[in-house]
């Protein structure tokens, strides 16, 4: 929980349906700094957290 309050201002979250829109959002988007990738398998949903550079 500190690394969030730490990084509360910059930290920012997307969540995919899939694991191919995943994959095309993080190859068009370099220059993000990615914390953590969550990957719920009962719905497929992917969730990215991350840091705008």
């Amino acid at each position: 929980m500190n690394m969030f309050t730490t990084f509360a201002d910059a930290v920012q979250l997307e969540l995919f349906d899939n694991v191919e829109d995943a994959n095309k959002w993080l190859k068009s988007n370099p220059k993000k700094e990615v914390m953590d990738v969550q990957i719920n398998s009962s719905t497929d949903k992917i969730l990215v957290i991350y840091k705008d550079l």
